[in-house]
């Protein structure tokens, strides 16, 4: 548990119109839907926008160095932003292929064709 308390929260000041609001990042929102998991309380609207909550099957897409993974994961989806909330026990399973991916132990992982960086110009450039 305190490997993700101990997380750094991504935040932005938004000094739009002068107001003293604060944007969460994605690390931020991830913090709070893990942690709203963690208490196990029911969340029947989303934290981030109050819509409404289903529960879907996802891809989710996990990087560690070099690598990425791709996951088909159940999740409770926000129908309004989006926002995902997964359960404890994925979260988990995430930071375990995060950190075998990191360290190249990808060996009982399925390889899925090849990936390519490609870089795009600015447009008229």
């Amino acid at each position: 548990m305190g490997k993700y308390l101990s997380m750094s929260l991504r935040v932005k000041r938004s000094n739009r119109k002068g107001y003293g609001s604060f944007t969460f990042g994605y690390t931020a929102r991830f913090i709070c839907a893990y942690l709203l998991k963690l208490t196990m309380l029911s969340v029947e609207k989303c934290p981030i926008c109050g819509g409404e909550i289903v529960i879907k099957e996802v891809d989710k897409l996990l990087r560690g160095g070099n690598h990425t993974a791709i996951l088909k994961v159940s999740a409770e989806v926000c129908l309004s932003c989006g926002e995902r909330l997964y359960s404890v026990e994925t979260v988990r399973k995430f930071a375990k292929i995060r950190q075998q991916l990191q360290r190249e132990e990808t060996q009982e992982f399925q390889p899925m064709g090849q990936s390519f960086r490609v870089g795009l110009s600015a447009p008229g450039g």
